[in-house]
């Protein structure tokens, strides 16, 4: 299954880059120049992991990541940080940001990243799948009782 990354990113050269490695790696692509759009795209679903840049015009990264943690639709998306400000690593730490990678970075370290996610979101997602059917189950078993 190819898996789907929202890239939010305003430096096209980079954005073009980054998609272009991504690509290259076997996920799709979708592309965003400011949080706003970003929040569109994740809001349509179907992205599987996000990659944002923090500095950004219209909605910065800040922002984009509350809006996407706000929606239960998009809630449990993992985001990867890029940044080149090293130190906002300590702010998204504490609200729960599941990557960060300070800019310039290493293509295979940021794929690594990624791919760790996607394993890590498709066991949720999979025990998620399993609790509901569980939980259908008792439920069917208590209607027969």
């Amino acid at each position: 299954m190819q898996h789907t990354i929202l890239l939010v990113e305003d430096e096209k050269g980079l954005q073009q880059i980054i998609k272009l490695s991504l690509e290259n790696a076997g996920y799709k692509v979708l592309t965003a120049d400011d949080g706003k759009a970003g929040l569109d795209i994740a809001l349509a679903g179907g992205v599987d992991l996000i990659v944002s840049d923090v500095m950004m015009p219209i909605m910065d990264g800040f922002a984009f990541y509350k809006e996407i943690r706000a929606y239960r639709k998009t809630v449990n998306i993992p985001i990867i940080i890029l940044t080149a400000r090293d130190k906002m690593q300590d702010t998204f730490d504490v609200v729960g940001a599941e990557g960060f990678i300070p800019k310039p970075f290493e293509e295979n370290k940021l794929l690594a990243m990624i791919e760790r996610l996607i394993q890590l979101k498709n066991k949720k997602d999979e025990a998620q799948q399993n609790r509901m059917r569980l939980e259908s189950l008792l439920g069917d078993q208590e209607d027969d009782a």
